[in-house]
């Protein structure tokens, strides 16, 4: 369960770390998924059973997009 988010500021080009914070998320990668909106979050670190790193990919429609 994920409580809380970590990223200042991104580009809608991607390419921007989130963070994000929790627990139960298990250790296999291929049973994780992060979207922010309807936009995938890259993977970047595997994940760890309390923490994972996700890297942006670009936003298509600027209108979808939200503050976390």
């Amino acid at each position: 369960s994920p409580t809380s988010y970590i990223s200042a500021v991104g580009s809608l080009e991607g390419g921007t770390l989130v963070y994000v914070k929790g627990s139960g998320f298990g250790t296999n990668s291929s049973q994780v998924a992060v979207e922010i909106g309807p936009y995938p979050c890259i993977l970047a670190n595997g994940t760890q059973n309390n923490l994972i790193v996700c890297r942006t990919t670009k936003a298509t429609n600027s209108s979808l997009v939200a503050n976390l």
